[in-house]
């Protein structure tokens, strides 16, 4: 079955604040959010959680500037045949800032993990800022 949009949501997404953004992360020797998930994890485990989601904010002029997942990659695999929640911060989106779509994937992440007890890797890429994201 072919769903062209939901292809073209997942390509965007996957592509963070931009390829450009990307290029410039990867010229540093820095590796991507969703690169870092693919080291730790066995291979073809990880399975992400809210990759579409947004921000609301309207203030700062944000309403023009969404990114799908919000800046954070969440989801949960096989670390050494044990299941383990995760999220990654992603650079290229407002250089990893956290705002308040970006710490709802995180809590419910934990919620879902503190449920199941199991452990939660956090991979923190970004420059300290906090935004105040609706």
């Amino acid at each position: 079955m072919n769903f062209p949009e939901l292809e073209k949501k997942r390509s965007e997404h996957l592509l963070g604040g931009g390829a450009l953004k990307q290029q410039e992360r990867k010229k540093k020797g820095k590796l991507t959010a969703f690169d870092r998930i693919a080291l730790i994890f066995d291979s073809g485990t990880f399975t992400e959680i809210d990759p579409f989601v947004t921000h609301e904010c309207h203030n700062f002029e944000m309403q023009d500037r969404k990114f799908l997942g919000d800046g954070v990659v969440t989801g949960y695999g096989m670390i050494d045949d044990r299941l383990t929640y995760v999220f990654s911060h992603d650079f290229t989106v407002l250089g990893g800032s956290l705002g308040m779509a970006f710490a709802s994937k995180v809590c419910r992440l934990m919620d879902l993990a503190l449920k199941q007890g199991v452990p939660i890797v956090g991979i923190n890429d970004s420059g300290g800022l906090l935004f105040l994201r609706g």
